[in-house]
C-alpha cells in the first residue's frame, strides 16, 4: 500500500540519498486489485531518436527495459495532484503485450507509451504520432510489461519526505 507524502514538488537532494529510484506514471501503472502493493507498468521495447548529424534520419534502438530496476529500487508516483511513496521493488520482466491487448489499452495510456517513443525524436509531428500508433497495431513495434514485487518500505525515505518544509 503507498503512503501519500505530499501534494507539491518533492526534491530529496541532501535529505536521504538514494541508490535507485523511479517515479512511475499514473497512465502506465497498473496496480493489483487484492494486493494492492504489487502491480506492473507499460514501456516501449524501441525507441525513435533523431542522428545528431542528421537532423532529418532517425533510427531505432532496442532499450532495457529493466535498466537500473534489476537492483531493488524505491519508487515513486504522482497521482491526482499527489505525490505517493509506493515501497521498495523488485522488477522483472513478463511477457510484451500482444496486438490484441494494445487495442484495448485506453487512448491516455497508447498517447504516453507512443511519446514515450518517440522522445528522443526531434520534431515530432502528428503524422509520426500516426505512424507510431499504426506500428504498434501491427506489431512492429512491442510494449514490454514489467512486473513490479513489493520487497520492503523504506522508513527512513518516507519521513525525510513528510519532514519537509
Amino acid at each position: 500500500m503507498a503512503a501519500l507524502i505530499c501534494s507539491k514538488p518533492i526534491s530529496l537532494a541532501g535529505i536521504v540519498r538514494l541508490k535507485n529510484y523511479r517515479v512511475l506514471s499514473q497512465e502506465t501503472t497498473y496496480w493489483c486489485p487484492d494486493r494492492e502493493e504489487h502491480g506492473y507498468f507499460l514501456t516501449p521495447v524501441f525507441k525513435c531518436t533523431t542522428n545528431p548529424r542528421v537532423v532529418t534520419a532517425h533510427r531505432w534502438l532496442a532499450v532495457d527495459v529493466l535498466g537500473h530496476m534489476r537492483e531493488p529500487t524505491e519508487c515513486f508516483y504522482y497521482k491526482d495532484g499527489k505525490w505517493y511513496y509506493a515501497g521498495t521493488y523488485r522488477a522483472f520482466r513478463m511477457d510484451d503485450l500482444t496486438i490484441q491487448e494494445w487495442g484495448l489499452l485506453s487512448t491516455k495510456t497508447t498517447q504516453a507509451l507512443i511519446k514515450e517513443t518517440l522522445v528522443g525524436r526531434k520534431n515530432v509531428s502528428p503524422q509520426n504520432t500516426y505512424e507510431a500508433g499504426q506500428l504498434y497495431a501491427v506489431g512492429a513495434l512491442r510494449v514490454s510489461c514489467v512486473g513490479l514485487q513489493c520487497i520492503g518500505f523504506n522508513n527512513q525515505v518516507y519521513h525525510a519526505i513528510l519532514e519537509q518544509p
